[in-house]
Parts: structure tokens; sequence; C-alpha cells
């Protein structure tokens, strides 16, 4: 299936959408590299710079003092003044080729250092690169160790119980936990569903294509439920909304502690209805109800159903 403006599939459109984050993160992260490298290059070649100004600095000290050394000579001796004139040209020509060495070494040292640096930024990008490699083969799930999303259908009641979640892991005992905490949360809890039979149905197949989920103690995985298919439940699913209403006349009694919400009846023109009655023998007719006395502590078994005319409690 194609959704979206780039014909991209749902799950493609996911893997993008995460995926360009990752990116992101990656991308600040070599930025950041770089910047450190350039600060740390940038350092280097101003030390670089220092040290040949300083040698300058050595080397001009040094052939001024050679000329000082020349123009101090005695100039009543031509052979002596030429030989000191020979001996201080030496030493000048001496002094540059030092100073040219001194400042080949240090090219070839700046030289090493910022190959060193550029060489550290390529191995942090490897290491990250097997890192992230290594943790991506691990991390991304496959599709059968995912949670599953299912609904739970309870076909005798006609309710369905939508997205549940489902671990890998969970069988039909541990849909027994999930339904009896589903109905009580929707106040009807469950009193019995040991009859209950389950069965599968897959996105896009129909009621006939039910599989049955014949083991209890089976991880619902390995039936490959796809993600949204339904849970069928049959049988009989007994819940607090099935059990026998009891007339509030007949019910266990305790003077001063036992309540009843009661109802008047307007067709029958009665009040003092038990909230039983009220739905067992006249809203079942289609009678209409309103509130008489809302949690009323009687003083007796009271309910005035059985003198409606022409009507017999149906809880009696």
């Amino acid at each position: 299936l194609r959704d979206s403006q780039d014909g991209l599939s749902p799950i493609e459109e996911c893997f993008r959408r995460h995926l360009t984050k990752t990116v992101l993160h990656y991308q600040r992260y070599c930025q950041q590299l770089e910047e450190r490298v350039a600060e740390s290059a940038t350092r280097l070649r101003e030390e670089f710079a220092a040290e040949l100004s300083q040698a300058e600095k050595v080397a001009s000290k040094a052939q001024q003092k050679t000329k000082e050394k020349k123009d101090a000579s005695s100039e009543s001796s031509r052979r002596t003044k030429k030989s000191a004139g020979d001996s201080g040209g030496s030493g000048g020509k001496s002094g540059a080729s030092s100073n040219r060495k001194r400042t080949e070494r240090a090219k070839a040292r700046l030289d090493e250092q910022l190959r060193a640096l550029q060489a550290s930024v390529e191995q942090s990008r490897a290491s990250l690169l097997k890192v992230f490699d290594e943790e991506l083969s691990k991390s991304i799930p496959k599709l059968e160790f995912l949670p599953i999303t299912v609904s739970i259908y309870l076909e005798k009641k006609d309710i369905m119980l939508p997205h549940t979640v489902l671990q890998p892991v969970d069988s039909i005992e541990s849909v027994h936990v999930i339904v009896q905490r589903l109905m009580a949360e929707r106040g009807d809890a469950v009193v019995d569903m040991s009859r209950c039979t389950f069965y599968l149905r897959q996105p896009g197949a129909t009621k006939k294509d039910d599989v049955h989920l014949d083991d209890i103690h089976r991880p619902i995985a390995t039936w490959k439920p796809a993600q949204g298919s339904i849970l069928v439940v049959k049988g009989r699913l007994k819940s607090a909304s099935d059990q026998k209403k009891v007339c509030f006349s007949r019910a266990p009694f305790e003077e001063g502690v036992s309540a009843c919400d009661y109802f008047t009846c307007q067709e029958c023109k009665l009040n003092w209805i038990c909230e039983a009655c009220a739905e067992g023998c006249h809203r079942s007719r289609g009678h209409t109800l309103v509130p008489y006395l809302q949690a009323h502590t009687a003083s007796w078994a009271c309910c005035y159903c059985r003198k409606a005319k022409g009507q017999k409690c149906a809880l009696r």
C-alpha cells in the first residue's frame, strides 16, 4: 500500500522518519568533530608560525652580531680584514643554513601533526559506523518479535474490545486475564468464561477464515497474527449483567443497611419500584421510568412492582 505523497508505504514512511532523525544526529556529530579538528589545526599552525618567527629573530640577532664583529675588525691589515670577512661570510651562510633546516623540521612536524589529526577523524568515523551498524542489527526488531495489537471480539455479547496489546509470549491464558480486566473496567465483571473458545481472524479475512486457537498454553504469536487482527471469543461468557436479577423484596435484607434505587413507572402509575423490577418488568415492556428515590435505606424490603394491575412481577 502506498499512502504518502512520496509514494511510500506506511512502514517505509515510519523508517524514513526515524532514520531522518538519526542522520541529523550523525551530521551534528560529524560537524562537531570537524570543528574540533579545525580548531586544533589552527592552533598547530599558529604555534608553527610563532616558532618560525622566533627562529627568524634568533637568526637576525646572529647576523647582527656577525656584522658588528666585522665592523670592529682591525683595518690595519688587509689580510686580517679579509680573513675576518671570509670568516664572517662563512658564519652567515652557516647561520642561514641552520635556520633553514630548523624551519624544515618544524614544517615536517606540523605536517605530521595535521595528518595525525585527520587520521583521528577518519578513525572516529569508522568506529562510529562499525558500532552503529552493530547496534542497528540488534535494535531493529523482527516482525515476529514485536508486540501485537489486536481487538478482542466477544461474539455472544457483540462487544468489541479494541486496541489490545499482546506480547509475543502471551497465550490464551493471558487473554483470559485481559478480558476480565477490560470487562471490569466497563462495569460488567466476568463471572465465568471457562467454556469460551478462541479464534483468530486476520485483517482482510472473513468469519469463514477464522483459525481455531486450540491450545491455551501456546503463545499466540506462533499462529502469526498480523497487526490489527481480531481475537474472536465464542461461546458463553457470563458476566455480572447476565446474572438473574432479584426483586428487592426477595433479596437478603438488613434493616437500616440495605439500600435500593426506587423508580416510578408512568404507565403503571406506581412508585416504589426497585431497580431490578424497573429494568426486568417495566422497561423491558417499553414502560417509561423516572427516578423516585435513589440509594434509599428502606425500613423493610419494599417493592410495589407486584401491585401493577394485570402485571405479575417477573422476578418473583
